[in-house]
């Protein structure tokens, strides 16, 4: 399965406060071990090494977090994963029968007041 992650803190349509926030997931592959995370808090213009903070060996998932000074207005997260190979996930899944390898770069949208 190819290289994969995703954010599960905050939830999609979460409402926060302007500030400190931490945005958080878990990155996997079934090629290797997960090498680097990059969180974007603008919807993929720009990109930041998560920091891995828990791992149980090189075919295992990984979390992730990254800290954000969050401003007010609606925010874009994504999470995108590099494995030791190389792999990243893309932007656009790659066809496949039923869909099973989806990877592609998934978004959290979220309010922050």
């Amino acid at each position: 399965m190819p290289v994969k992650s995703a954010i599960t803190s905050p939830a999609p349509n979460a409402s926060l406060s302007a500030g400190a926030q931490t945005v958080a997931g878990y990155a996997w592959s079934g090629y290797g071990g997960i090498a680097t995370v990059e969180v974007s808090t603008d919807g993929g213009a720009t990109w930041a090494e998560a920091t891995i903070t828990q791992e149980a060996g090189p075919l295992s998932w990984v979390r992730f977090e990254h800290p954000w000074e969050a401003a007010t207005g609606e925010a874009r997260l994504r999470s995108r994963a590099i494995d030791q190979r190389g792999l990243q996930q893309p932007e656009e899944p790659t066809w496949n029968a039923k869909g099973y390898q989806l990877n592609a770069v998934y978004e959290v949208v979220v309010t922050v007041s």
